[in-house]
């Protein structure tokens, strides 16, 4: 029930054929603006200008696997 609310986003968006491309650079950029150091934030505007959408799902997952890394660092370091 908890995903009930983006399924229904997710299903109207794709009825109304919105791409994702239209609104997800706009939260890419305001993540990794808000998330990352500057210098960084201006070299993925640099590669993103050069290569496309598809160097913000690289920094994306970087910047997941990093969390994620992080975290089940921490959890491992506390159950021990």
């Amino acid at each position: 029930m908890h995903d009930f609310p983006l399924l229904f986003l997710l299903r109207h968006l794709l009825k109304q054929e919105i791409d994702p491309v239209l609104y997800m650079t706009e939260w890419f950029l305001c993540a990794f603006g808000r998330t990352l150091p500057w210098p960084a934030v201006l070299r993925t505007w640099d590669m993103f200008m050069c290569e496309g959408v598809k160097v913000l799902f690289r920094v994306g997952l970087v910047l997941m696997r990093t969390a994620l890394g992080t975290r089940l660092r921490e959890e491992n370091s506390n159950g021990e």
